[in-house]
């Protein structure tokens, strides 16, 4: 497990943030409560005139704080789990960890069951017998936890209510998913004196020209079958230079691996073996294997996401065309960011050698995941198949543009648009009735054709 699959198992943790705040609330309960003792003449004598409380009021107000805060903090959770019931049955269950990951969500809970915590515990500190010690800062600070708490209902209902419409939930999938487009490149971008892109080459070239010829190569295997959620490669770089190795990657973050089959294999050229265990157990501790995916290193599964809502959109049973046409507007933006972002490296050198290479997502890729499916269960619904043909030809346009500024020509790319056009319209051919609609397509298709040429 790497310490970012680590953070990104914790962030979509309910338990994490709550569980912070307790612990905030129960120290800062003790500290107020020592502040207190140690000025409670000084308050008394030098502090405003509403300040000092009575012990027994002091106790109510502490006691009715406790109470309503574990009241609502249950009521809070409760509205949780009907919010990701109803988004996990009507849309998709893997977007349930979006709203696990809402911070508003985790600090919410926090504050009430922190609120409760600490009102306990200057609750108890108050000596009502013997008037001896009333702890009058700790008692405000806990009406105003109490008041913050009122605020943070109010934002927590009005979350949830917005955060259970698709527009939203498509569109905070959209900017998780470009963000870890944007964070992958950054993270490719820092190993300037490892990486020399003028002699970026397929790996797979490299063997054939004789790379790899009378090396010792072996796998390094998976110790659990799973996910793969974070791959380290900053950390692989190192260990690939510091032992003076080889290392190919047979996965890439998103896949599902088999315990015991490859992570990776790695070439040696000095058949040395001496510490290559501890050597393959630190190149294993560079993978976050897990149950389930997540969208922060893996920008394909924010589109799986979409497209799973697009596709409980067009089933029989909801036949649901605006959703499926809002899932494709926002496909849109992930995969024009796609097309603009340059080319991502997928080998890293060192004084002229190779040392890391690694299995990269490409836009063709992405393309397929995002229209494939979505293309294939609305093949009878007119709207759908002309926001796709809409979708590819505006892709290509801003594709072309973007070419003719770079003087850069990405013929794979295009030609994945069109073999998707091509595919739309050979649909809309054995499905759509109605002449006139196929009129329509036709037309829409060849526009997309104008633009190959």
């Amino acid at each position: 497990m790497t310490r970012r699959g680590a953070w990104f198992s914790l962030r979509a943790s309910l338990w994490f943030i709550p569980t912070l705040v307790v612990v905030t609330a129960a120290t800062g309960a003790l500290v107020f409560i020592k502040v207190d003792q140690r000025f409670d003449s000084a308050i008394r004598q030098y502090g405003p005139d509403f300040l000092p409380i009575e012990a027994e009021i002091a106790q109510q107000i502490l006691a009715t704080i406790a109470s309503s805060m574990i009241t609502v903090a249950g009521v809070v959770f409760s509205i949780t789990m009907v919010a990701l019931s109803l988004t996990a049955n009507q849309y998709s269950p893997r977007i349930l960890r979006t709203f696990m990951r809402d911070r508003l969500n985790q600090l919410t809970l926090g504050i009430f069951t922190g609120g409760f915590v600490y009102s306990l515990l200057v609750l108890q500190a108050i000596d009502s017998q013997q008037h001896v010690f009333i702890p009058l800062i700790s008692v405000w600070l806990a009406i105003l936890v109490a008041l913050v708490g009122i605020f943070f209902l109010i934002a927590f209902i009005h979350r949830t209510a917005a955060s259970i419409q698709v527009a939203d939930i498509t569109a905070i999938i959209t900017s998780e998913t470009i963000a870890a487009m944007d964070s992958i490149q950054c993270s490719l971008k820092g190993f300037g004196n490892l990486t020399d892109v003028d002699k970026l080459k397929n790996f797979d070239k490299l063997k054939v020209h004789g790379t790899h010829q009378g090396s010792d190569q072996h796998a390094v295997p998976a110790l659990k079958s799973g996910y793969v959620q974070d791959i380290d490669i900053a950390n692989l770089c190192v260990l690939a230079c510091q032992y003076k190795v080889q290392i190919q990657l047979e996965c890439a973050v998103g896949d599902f691996i088999v315990e015991q089959h490859p992570l990776l294999w790695i070439y040696r050229h000095d058949n040395n073996n001496e510490s290559l265990e501890s050597f393959d157990q630190n190149l294993q501790k560079c993978f976050a294997i897990n149950s389930y995916r997540t969208i922060e290193q893996d920008p394909a599964f924010g589109i799986r996401q979409i497209v799973d809502i697009a596709l409980r959109a067009l089933s029989p049973g909801i036949n649901d065309t605006t959703t499926a046409i809002n899932c494709l507007d926002y496909l849109h933006v992930i995969l024009h960011h796609a097309l603009q972002m340059p080319e991502m490296p997928n080998v890293y050198w060192e004084n002229g050698q190779p040392r890391l290479q690694i299995r990269q997502w490409t836009p063709e890729h992405l393309i397929d995941i995002a229209l494939n499916e979505i293309r294939q269960n609305g093949k009878e619904n007119v709207a759908v198949l002309l926001r796709l043909l809409r979708l590819i030809r505006q892709l290509l346009e801003d594709k072309n543009l973007l070419d003719e500024q770079l003087a850069n020509k990405q013929d794979g790319e295009r030609k994945r648009l069109f073999h998707h056009a091509n595919l739309v319209l050979h649909q809309a051919k054995r499905s759509i009735v109605e002449p006139a609609d196929q009129e329509v397509i036709a037309e829409s298709f060849n526009k997309i054709a104008a633009l190959m040429n």
